[in-house]
């Protein structure tokens, strides 16, 4: 057999070996566990403090990632929320935005139809008391039209 040939079929040999090794498999079994915990982040716990002149809410998210534990860093008025498709709208749970906010919105799922999560956004047509707010793309813009709810919990936080 030529020789040339033989390294290929050795090489395709462990490529199929690493690539079965990297299979999930249900149940979780400890190897599909170690799989999942090196490449995705878990939630670990949530410290939350008010602080400052107008008490802005603040937020530690503590993650995991491959055994390594980290702080999604300090996040000023943090809010979970729920989404109505129909009017194109963020109900906040706590924090309160004003027009032209620039904000994040996060998701431990998939986010919203027509949002990104980790993009930056621009509030449009906030409530009175900026509990419900619209999204921009741009700072003034138009507001986003939101397709569907999402997955997992919904978190939006001010960024400028």
């Amino acid at each position: 057999m030529n020789p040339n040939l033989e390294q290929r079929i050795a090489a395709l040999e462990k490529w199929k070996q690493e690539k079965e090794a990297q299979q999930i498999k249900f149940p979780l079994d400890i190897q599909s566990q170690t799989i999942l915990n090196k490449y995705l982040l878990s939630k670990i716990a949530t410290i939350e403090f008010s602080a400052g002149v107008s008490s802005d809410l603040y937020k530690y998210i503590l993650v995991e990632q491959d055994g390594k534990i980290d702080a999604l860093g300090s996040v000023r008025n943090f809010s979970q929320f729920t989404v109505n498709t129909t009017a194109d709208t963020l109900i906040l749970v706590s924090a309160r935005f004003e027009n032209n906010n620039g904000v994040t919105v996060i998701s431990t799922g998939t986010a919203p139809g027509g949002l990104m999560s980790g993009g930056t956004y621009y509030v449009v047509n906030a409530s009175s008391g900026g509990t419900t707010i619209q999204l921009s793309a741009t700072l003034g813009g138009a507001a986003i039209n939101i397709t569907s709810v999402g997955t997992g919990e919904q978190y939006i936080y001010y960024v400028l």
